[in-house]
């Protein structure tokens, strides 16, 4: 438990237990009036809670945070689609029959639930139930068990910034409006979007900015390889809010923290992921996890706000200086008593006394109808003034937008449903700081006549105006007529395709044509080349042909007698290299007239074409492309024009319409308001002479008590003086030893130095 906390909680018993030993003296000296004070005062101690609410988008990570603060994962961590409600988070001990929780509905019937689980708590908060939770689902109250939500401490879950549920704006101030304190989140990955700020500048316009806390959720992940640090994120967190809202100067302080590594380190459980590993982090691991977090530092901060700041200082004090003004009433009652009974009065003085008091008495009733008119003198001018103020800023609101809406150029810059949402809630704006203004100047009012004001009052001057703007905003849409022109425009290119599919395939020809002409004279120069050398061969070859080559044959033998024989050798001609040589040539022709035959055969495929019509009748097609091109392009800047004109027409009739919008709803609204306005009044002047009769009427029975007191004291003079004056001894003892006590815790209380959330520099 934080220190804060613990001195806070024992400074309370105290107070309870001076306020008890108080209640007890004045029971058992039937003071019944001061006893149920007490009682109440008591009561109203014990019931008080510190209501801390927790703000941001989905992706800041409050559901994670709560269980840091919670030190377990009690609380399911959701997907995008999550609360649709508030979730409040109590301890166990407020549990009444031992539940889990319960659902309170719209209609304020309420259904138990016994088990908190992902699957039951979802069917309750998700925003895509089965459940329509946005119309059906009031609230969820979880109990918990839990050391953070003891000492009687609510964390508030609200509906996420970026949620879909209509409302969630309005259910989220409304909650931080009645809290302790209130925490807003950023996520360090995206710090801060146009809605974050958006929503921090209408809470801290509309509620207590003093009792928001900052916060930078998911430090941990900050890229420090990048260069990124905790200084240059929050700097950069500023500097964003600065580009949304260049006239802010300062912003609250922020509590850089990370408290997914909070909440491993705190819970027992083992099944955590974290920075690639699984479960079963060390003691070690855990301590390093609790330091990188930070959140200890902030927990602290957050707790000396809580027990430190002005409310939780005046919930101890308002117990205790009622006390002493109690106290000091009936002390000096009694010693009044004791004077008459000492004699230190005559009973001359006490006639004298008995007559002014007889006097006093009268003149109260004068003095009530005198405070009454008055009174409802001071209402009737701050009621003047409140329609006054509310006229006055309706006309100043006018001026001004309609100074905005001239400098539009475009009728696409024209949202009717943004319009109309914008000027609706500049409306109610202005009416509800009218009515603020008016509240104070009725509780000022009160103030110098009553010594309380009833919470029946207070109830009716703290509801804000529920007064709504009739009627819509309509802004007709310029009648274009886009769709033909569309069609005709597709019409236009659908042809611009066709004529350069016609285009491509003509080049196409063309390139053929040309590429079939070059290789045909490329072959013919083949051609005449292959029959040149062919010419050249046969004209070498016979000049070169081999002769016949004579030589001697085999030897021959011829017998010349019948024993004589004679040998010789006849001439043989060779012409095996004629041959040979003729063979070869013979060979070269074939192949010289077979490539020749090849390059006939591949010139006589090739068709004729003439090139140069060709090239005209494409230099045609393209042509007509263009006179397609310029067609169309002649069309849409008519067209354009055209719709230029129609546009700057509607758009003056636009800014027209938003004008007579902005004067027929004002007139409207102001009726309903003055009527709601009226209503109010009727009770509040009720109530208002109520409490200053009621506060006459308690003077005229002081007086009246008074007078008895005296009256009574002279017959006690004469028949019981010794008895009663030990009584009021004993009564004065226990008076002087109860305002001591109480003394001294005031002056406890009074010497806290006073918390606050410090502003910073932007």
């Amino acid at each position: 438990m934080s220190d804060y906390k613990e001195k806070h909680l024992k400074k309370k018993n105290e107070i309870v237990s001076c306020l008890t030993e108080a209640e007890t003296f004045f029971k058992e000296n039937e003071f019944e009036h001061e006893a149920k004070v007490m009682a109440d005062n008591i009561e109203q101690l014990k019931r008080g809670e510190f209501s801390i609410v927790v703000v941001g988008e989905f992706s800041a990570g409050k559901s994670t945070l709560l269980n840091a603060l919670m030190g377990e994962k009690i609380l399911p961590s959701f997907t995008d689609e999550t609360t649709a409600t508030v979730n409040y988070l109590r301890h166990k001990e407020h549990a009444a029959q031992g539940e889990s929780g319960e659902v309170v509905y719209n209609d304020r019937t309420a259904e138990k639930i016994y088990s908190a689980d992902l699957e039951t708590v979802s069917k309750f908060v998700c925003t895509e139930s089965d459940v329509d939770v946005a119309k059906n689902v009031d609230h969820l109250d979880l109990y918990l068990d839990s050391k953070f939500l003891e000492g009687n401490v609510t964390l508030v879950d609200t509906p996420g910034l970026n949620g879909i549920a209509e409302g969630h704006k309005e259910i989220t101030m409304g909650q931080i409006e009645h809290s302790s304190a209130g925490i807003f989140m950023f996520n360090a990955n995206k710090p801060g979007s146009r809605s974050d700020f958006e929503f921090l500048t209408d809470l801290r316009k509309n509620v207590d900015g003093s009792s928001i806390i900052l916060l930078l959720n998911m430090i941990d992940t900050i890229k420090k390889s990048e260069g990124e640090t905790v200084e240059t994120v929050i700097q950069k967190l500023k500097e964003n809010y600065r580009k949304v809202y260049p006239d802010v100067k300062t912003i609250p302080e922020i509590w850089p923290v990370a408290a997914y590594p909070a909440l491993i380190a705190r819970s027992k459980m083992n099944n955590f992921d974290y920075n690639g590993k699984t479960g079963n982090f060390s003691d070690e691991e855990k301590q390093k996890f609790e330091e990188l977090s930070q959140m200890k530092s902030f927990e602290d901060r957050l707790w000396k706000f809580l027990t430190q700041g002005e409310k939780a200082k005046q919930e101890l004090l308002a117990p205790i200086s009622q006390m002493v003004a109690q106290l000091t009433s009936l002390k000096k009652n009694i010693n009044v008593q004791l004077d008459v009974l000492n004699g230190s009065v005559d009973k001359d003085s006490i006639e004298e006394q008995k007559l002014e008091l007889d006097k006093g008495l009268a003149s109260l009733q004068d003095k009530l109808d005198s405070m009454t008119k008055d009174m409802k003198k001071d209402v009737s001018e701050a009621e003047a003034d409140f329609l006054h103020e509310v006229k006055a800023e309706f006309e100043r609101f006018r001026s001004n937008y309609a100074e905005y809406i001239m400098d539009f150029e475009d009728i696409e810059e024209i949202y009717s449903e943004y319009v109309e949402s914008y000027i609706k809630k500049k409306f109610t704006d202005i009416v509800s700081d009218a009515y603020e203004n008016y509240c104070n100047r009725i509780r000022d009012i009160m103030a110098n006549n009553v010594a309380d004001i009833t919470d029946e009052l207070n109830r009716t001057l703290s509801d804000s105006m529920d007064v709504k703007v009739s009627g819509g905003l309509e802004i007709k849409s310029v009648k274009t007529g886009l769709e033909d022109f569309e069609k005709t425009c597709d019409a236009f290119k659908k042809q611009i395709e066709e004529q350069e599919e016609i285009i491509n395939a003509a080049e196409d020809d063309l390139i053929k044509v040309m590429v079939a002409n070059r290789k045909k004279e490329m072959l013919e120069k083949q051609l005449s080349d292959k029959r040149n050398a062919m010419q050249a061969f046969e004209a070498n070859s016979q000049m070169y042909m081999p002769a016949a080559v004579t030589r001697k044959g085999d030897p021959r033998i011829i017998k010349t007698g019948w024993f004589k024989k004679h040998i010789y050798y006849p001439d043989v001609v060779d012409y095996s290299d004629r041959d040979r040589y003729i063979s070869e040539q013979s060979q070269i022709k074939n192949r010289y007239e077979n490539e020749i035959s090849i390059l006939e055969a591949e010139i006589r495929k090739i068709s004729e074409s003439d090139v140069d019509l060709l090239q005209k009748a494409f230099k045609r097609k393209e042509k007509k492309r263009s006179e397609l091109r310029a067609e169309l392009n002649a069309y849409q800047e008519k067209f354009a024009a055209d719709i230029k004109v129609k546009c700057e027409a509607a758009l003056k009739i636009a800014k027209k319409n938003i004008l007579r919008y902005m004067d027929d709803s004002k007139e409207e609204f102001v009726k309903d308001v003055k009527r709601e306005f009226a209503n109010r009044r009727a009770i509040q002047l009720t109530t208002m002479e109520q409490l200053i009769g009621q506060s006459v009427i308690n003077k005229i029975e002081i007086k009246k008590k008074e007078i008895e007191i005296l009256e009574n004291k002279m017959k006690d003079a004469i028949n019981e003086r010794d008895s009663s004056v030990e009584k009021l001894c004993v009564q004065l003892e226990g008076v002087n030893g109860l305002m001591k006590k109480a003394l001294d815790l005031a002056s406890d209380i009074n010497s806290i130095r006073v918390d606050m959330i410090k502003e910073q520099t932007i």
